[in-house]
């Protein structure tokens, strides 16, 4: 079905997927098309059956989506236009997506070689998940508690670590948007993640005294006193990097 947008030159929307062109897009897809006498956009669940071997080793059990733009002459002869000038902006309904849940979804485009590279978008208040792309492919639903974070994808040597901690909520990133794996903690970071682990039942000065001693290595405590008066000759500096020294002990 086709409809107008206000904010696009062309709406299509399917049973899977509603596909919105902007200008440009639209404008790539009369260019390529010139001289065929129809164009049909669709999208659909990809038969896994035509999936590469490598790509089905990546895409497990997740859902996977097939965009395409088909132009036919008069003579069956046809032609797929993947590339866009444009944006295309594409939402997809959380009863499409895997678990149904859209807050925590991200997608990826699937490369024939099974690379998965995430794409830009945002949930729908949980209704759907919109993301935009100027390629037409193939495209993963992933289930994922690093949905959101753009510095975090399939395939990093930390995925999985930092999707067990963001699922713990042990840590929550530097921003809404990223993890920044690379950064050096800092000790108010370890501080921060050590009361999560506790579950928050330490007390402020508890967790203070438990870290300082481990940054100092000098802290000590005796018949059950919270030796607050050694605080004067220790400075925590919070923002000092975190090596991996005073973070083992």
């Amino acid at each position: 079905k086709y409809k107008a947008n206000a904010k696009s030159e062309l709406v299509v929307d399917t049973d899977i997927a509603e596909i919105a062109f902007d200008n440009e897009s639209v404008n790539t897809i009369a260019e390529e098309a010139a001289g065929y006498e129809k164009v049909a956009i669709s999208a659909r669940v990809a038969d896994a059956s035509k999936l590469t071997d490598e790509q089905k080793s990546e895409v497990g059990t997740n859902p996977v989506f097939d965009l395409n733009v088909l132009a036919t002459n008069s003579t069956g002869e046809t032609k797929k236009i993947s590339n866009f000038d444009g944006v295309v902006s594409v939402t997809i309904p959380a009863s499409m997506l895997t678990k149904q849940d859209a807050d925590n979804i991200s997608i990826y485009f699937l490369s024939d070689d099974g690379t998965m590279t995430k794409m830009s978008g945002k949930a729908n208040a949980d209704v759907s998940y919109t993301f935009t792309t100027t390629h037409f492919s193939y495209y993963v639903a992933v289930n994922e508690n690093s949905a959101g974070l753009t510095d975090v994808s399939i395939g990093d040597w930390y995925y999985d670590a930092v999707n067990y901690v963001v699922g713990k909520k042990l840590f929550t990133g530097t921003s809404d948007t990223a993890f920044s794996p690379e950064q050096t903690m800092t000790r108010a970071m370890l501080v921060t993640v050590l009361y999560r682990i506790e579950g928050s039942l330490l007390s402020l000065e508890r967790m203070c005294l438990l870290t300082l001693k481990m940054v100092s290595g000098t802290l000590t405590q005796s018949n059950g006193q919270t030796g607050m008066e050694s605080l004067q000759d220790i400075t925590l500096i919070p923002s000092a990097p975190m090596t991996a020294s005073p973070a083992s002990s």
